[in-house]
């Protein structure tokens, strides 16, 4: 079979390599090539076309190039389109002269899988978006602008040390009345008479009063603002000597429960735990081992959580940092930015942003999930279209038909893969383009049909259940096959067959104790109905001459069946007359085989009966000739010896 190169991923344009300044204008291009079974093909050297086109997908070609690519262990490769080698067919010289803002542009993508110099077109997809990095480029510097300027701002008698407060219509100008406050001093860093530590702390200034020390709260701060000159007493700093003196005493800073500035940092630096409260309750523990416990006084994990709220983290879709998406590795990401979540590990660029599908998941190793509301777990699989899912190991769920929207496909098991719209591919080594297939090595090609078992093949809408079956080109047939013969392949030989292979017999039933039906024995070519005395009632006795009766009264002709050729013909009754001769059987259109053979064996029996008297009447016949014949013999040998006597006597 011809190897095809299958492309997921069509277009993946992130343009974190359009913004660095040393590079030219690119746009990432990555994919994944698999051949037509769904194998990925591996350290495969390829060369790729790329068109560009203005105002539509048949528009004005801008820009063409040829990239040379080589696929990786996994089968994915990546080029820049915009770094090829420029094929001089396009109207524009130059890959940086395109005007991504004068029109829509399409991406024309062609591939030459074998070196013959010979391109597959694979398709063409429109730029949804202007790539910024490209438009920004040209685009002017952003002007400053006063706040003066703003439309909802009045700056009209602003002085040094006033605000800008909201008065429900604009911003303006207010005088700060609450300069001596902690929160003030510590989040505007200006106010230049307050007492505060914080303050002291922000500003560097000698903060000389009472106030300063009583506010303080701890000594670290006394040390930070430098001195407490005419404080008496420090009533949070354990002693007034220490805050001139600047000796620790059971306090915590910045730097850490010691002295050294340079640890730079709260908490510990001992075996003890560091504890967060707030109203006097613990709120957080961080262990001296480093397991950080929320709610919970002994973690033990890494970070471990109790608590009845639950957890929440919030984002906005479309925007957010993407570099956490490029890093492989083992890890755990919720990414606001696409609405998605990934867990596990990967050793590439699975779980870059221009592979994550909005509102997907993908849990395992070396999962994508790319498309629209699409899962992935387990082993190396990938879920590229919308609302599809692809679990196992090595198993993919992909539309390869653009024009067919929509998506909702499930591929699950070991190299399982499903390519249309709605299809399952679920087992071991089973590819469905539009069926439903569940089993190992099974293969179908056509919408809503499905294939059960091992080893069975569909192309055309029928349905399979077993193994080494196949519809043979032949639609709407239902087709049973046992595994008796791996070399003798199960098949119809007409449209709209029923066809079953089962060695050990065939066998309907037709009541739930199982009770009654018709059997197929092994081997046999015959139907044996169920005619078990013990399954049997309400006998009566048969007149046969009665019987013999009523059949001379049926007609019996020759006729064929309107749904078959005239050429095809058959002998027998009418439905309706044996129904109205003998009252037999569930219908006045159909006639039981069970009862038609009754009659016809009481037929049979009757018919020996009268045979039997005709028998014994020719035997009597034939005594009574023989007996006739021995008198009529008597008679004349008697009738001899008088004519002899009457002779005798004349002559005397």
């Amino acid at each position: 079979m011809k190897t095809k190169l299958f492309l997921f991923l069509i277009f993946v344009l992130s343009l974190s390599q359009a913004k660095s300044q040393s590079s030219p204008f690119g746009m990432p291009y990555q994919a994944i090539a698999r051949n037509a079974a769904g194998t990925i093909l591996p350290n495969l050297s390829l060369n790729v076309k790329i068109g560009v086109y203005s105002g539509g997908a048949t528009g004005t070609l801008e820009w063409e190039e040829t990239d040379t690519a080589h696929t990786d262990m996994y089968g994915y490769f990546e080029i820049a389109i915009g770094h090829g080698i420029s094929t001089s067919v396009g109207s524009l010289g130059l890959f940086s002269m395109i005007n991504w803002q004068s029109a829509s542009h399409f991406i024309k993508i062609e591939i030459d899988y074998t070196g013959s110099g010979s391109f597959d077109f694979l398709g063409t997809s429109e730029l949804l978006s202007v790539p910024y990095a490209f438009n920004s480029n040209s685009s002017s510097a952003l002007e400053p602008i006063a706040i003066n300027q703003l439309s909802d701002v009045d700056t009209t008698g602003i002085q040094v040390g006033y605000l800008l407060k909201w008065n429900g219509v604009n911003w303006i100008p207010m005088k700060d009345d609450h300069h001596d406050t902690v929160t003030f001093a510590f989040n505007s860093n200006f106010a230049n008479s307050s007492d505060t530590s914080s303050y002291s702390i922000n500003q560097h200034l000698v903060a000389d009063t009472v106030q300063y020390a009583n506010v303080a709260g701890s000594s670290s701060n006394a040390v930070s603002s430098q001195t407490t000159i005419s404080s008496l007493n420090s009533i949070y700093s354990d002693t007034a000597i220490y805050a001139s003196t600047f000796l620790p005493l059971n306090i915590w800073s910045i730097n850490g429960n010691n002295s050294n500035s340079s640890n730079n940092s709260i908490g510990t630096i001992d075996s003890v735990d560091f504890v967060a409260r707030t109203r006097n309750i613990e709120r957080f523990r961080v262990k001296a081992s480093g397991k950080v416990g929320i709610g919970n006084v002994n973690p033990i994990a890494d970070l471990h959580l109790f608590g009845t709220g639950g957890v929440l983290s919030t984002g906005t879709i479309g925007s957010g940092d993407t570099s956490q998406t490029y890093i492989p590795g083992t890890k755990l990401m919720w990414y606001p930015r696409r609405g998605a979540f990934r867990a596990g590990q990967v050793s590439g660029q699975q779980w870059a942003d221009s592979l994550i599908g909005n509102y997907s998941f993908a849990v395992g190793y070396n999962t994508i999930a790319s498309g629209l509301y699409s899962t992935a777990f387990g082993n190396s699989n990938s879920s590229l279209c919308e609302s599809c899912l692809a679990g196992g190991k090595n198993s993919l769920a992909s539309i390869l038909h653009p024009a067919v929207a929509g998506g909702g496909s499930i591929s699950f098991g070991i190299n399982c893969i499903t390519t249309a719209y709605r299809s399952i591919a679920m087992g071991a080594n089973c590819f469905s383009d539009g069926g439903y297939v569940f089993g190992s090595n099974i293969t179908t090609s056509n919408n809503f049909t499905y294939v059960f078992g091992n080893g069975n093949h569909s192309t055309v809408p029928s349905n399979i259940f077993g193994s080494y079956a196949s519809d043979n080109g032949f639609i709407d047939c239902f087709i049973f096959s046992d595994t008796s013969s791996s070399t003798v392949i199960t098949h119809p030989t007409a449209d709209g067959q029923f066809v079953v292979r089962a060695i050990g017999g065939t066998v309907f039933y037709t009541d739930s104790a199982l009770a009654n039906g018709v059997e197929l024995f092994p081997g046999g070519g015959s139907w044996s109905s169920v005619s078990d005395r013990n399954k049997k009632e309400n006998f009566t006795s048969l007149d046969g001459e009665d019987l013999l009766n009523r059949i001379s009264k049926i007609k019996i002709k020759s006729w064929n069946y309107k749904s078959q050729s005239n050429t095809i013909r058959h002998i027998g009754p009418f439905a309706q007359d044996f129904n109205k001769a003998f009252r037999l059987g569930e219908s006045k259109k159909s006639i039981n085989m069970v009862d038609i053979d009754g009659v016809n064996m009481a037929a049979i029996q009757a018919l020996y009966f009268r045979t039997q008297i005709i028998n014994s009447s020719y035997n009597t016949l034939n005594t009574l000739n023989s007996e006739a014949q021995e008198i009529k013999n008597n008679q004349e040998d008697m009738n001899s010896r008088l004519n002899k006597l009457e002779a005798a006597i004349h002559n005397k």
